[in-house]
C-alpha cells in the first residue's frame, strides 16, 4: 500500500511538471522611462580648494564600460555660505569643477548646479568642528595566523567627543616613502579594526553612538612596511577627521552596497544615500587634522 502511494505521488509530480512546462510563455515587460538626473559628488573643508564632480544617471538597461561616466560639461555650479559668501566654480575638465571658497566650521553651505538639459539640483552641508586628539600611542605587535608570523603596527588614538551633538569621524594612517630614485610615494595603510566600517580608500569611518560626550580610544593595527629594495626611509602620520552626517551616511551606504555584491533572491535592495534635492550623489564636508606618528 505504501509503495502504491509513492508511485501515485511521483505520477502526480510528473503530471504537474508536464503541465507547468506546457504553460510557459515569454512575456515582454516594458519598463517606464525615467528622467535622467544630475549626480554630484562634492566635499568641502577649511583650507582646501573646492572640487566638484558632475555626471548624470542612466537606465539600468544601458550598459556602461568600466571607468566610464556620463560627465556633464558647461553646467553652472555655485556654492554659497549662509553669510552670502559665494564662489562660482570653473570647469577644469569634463565633469570636473573647481574653485576657491573660504570655508569656516559650524557654517552651513549650499551647492546649486543647473544645466539646460536637467532639473536644477540643490544640497546643503554644515562644516563640522575640529575635534582635537588628546594622545596617540604606537607599538609593534606580532600576530600569528595560518601558521604565519606577521609584524603589525598598533596605533591607539584618544580623543574627547563633544557632548549634546551627533558626531561622525574618519581615521586614516599614511606612509610616505622617500625612494632612492628621488620619487616620493604615499600609501594609505591597510588595517584591521573592530569598530566602524572601512571605506574604499582604506579609512575607518565611525560615529559616536557608544561614547557620546566621553573620552574614547580607538585602535587599529596595520602593516609594518619595510619598504624593500630601493627604500630610503620615510614618515608616517595620521589624519583624524570630523565629517558631517551626509558624508558619513554616504560612505556607509556605499560600503554596504559594495558588501552586497552577491545578491540573494529575497535580499532587500541597498540604496546609496543622497542629500541632493532633484538629483543624486552627496554634498558633504569634513574638518581634518594631521598628526605625525613614530614607531
Amino acid at each position: 500500500m505504501k509503495r502504491k502511494m509513492n508511485l501515485v505521488k511521483k505520477a502526480c509530480l510528473l503530471l504537474f511538471l508536464g503541465v507547468a512546462g506546457a504553460c510557459t510563455e515569454d512575456v515582454e515587460i516594458e519598463l517606464p522611462e525615467v528622467d535622467r538626473r544630475m549626480a554630484v559628488f562634492s566635499v568641502v573643508s577649511p583650507d582646501k580648494s573646492v572640487s566638484t564632480y558632475l555626471s548624470y544617471s542612466q537606465p539600468i538597461t544601458q550598459s556602461m564600460g568600466y571607468g566610464d561616466r556620463n560627465w556633464i560639461s558647461n553646467a553652472i555650479i555655485n556654492i554659497r555660505s549662509e553669510s552670502d559668501v559665494q564662489v562660482d566654480l570653473d570647469s577644469s575638465s569634463p565633469g570636473s569643477y573647481t574653485g576657491e571658497l573660504p570655508v569656516v566650521e559650524n557654517i552651513k553651505y549650499t551647492l546649486e548646479a543647473s544645466h539646460s538639459a536637467f532639473e536644477t539640483i540643490i544640497a546643503t552641508t554644515t562644516i563640522p568642528a575640529e575635534v582635537p586628539v588628546l594622545a596617540i600611542d604606537t607599538a609593534t605587535e606580532t600576530v600569528t595566523s595560518d601558521m604565519e608570523v606577521e609584524r603589525r603596527l598598533l596605533t591607539r588614538i584618544k580623543f574627547k567627543d563633544p557632548a549634546d551633538v551627533k558626531n561622525y569621524y574618519m581615521l586614516s594612517k599614511h606612509f610616505v616613502w622617500d625612494e632612492n630614485s628621488g620619487e616620493t610615494m604615499e600609501y594609505i595603510d591597510s588595517h584591521m579594526t573592530d569598530y566602524g566600517v572601512v571605506n574604499a580608500m582604506g579609512a575607518i569611518v565611525f560615529s559616536d553612538d557608544f561614547f557620546n560626550g566621553k573620552e574614547f580610544t580607538i585602535k587599529y593595527s596595520g602593516n609594518d612596511y619595510d619598504g624593500g629594495e630601493g627604500f630610503d626611509g620615510g614618515d608616517s602620520y595620521v589624519y583624524f577627521t570630523s565629517i558631517d552626517e551626509n558624508l558619513y551616511k554616504y560612505i556607509v551606504s556605499v560600503y554596504n552596497h559594495s558588501e552586497g555584491d552577491e545578491i540573494e533572491f529575497f535580499m532587500e535592495p541597498i540604496q546609496v544615500y543622497s542629500n541632493v534635492e532633484n538629483g543624486l550623489g552627496v554634498f558633504g564636508s569634513y574638518n581634518s587634522k594631521k598628526y605625525s606618528v613614530q614607531f
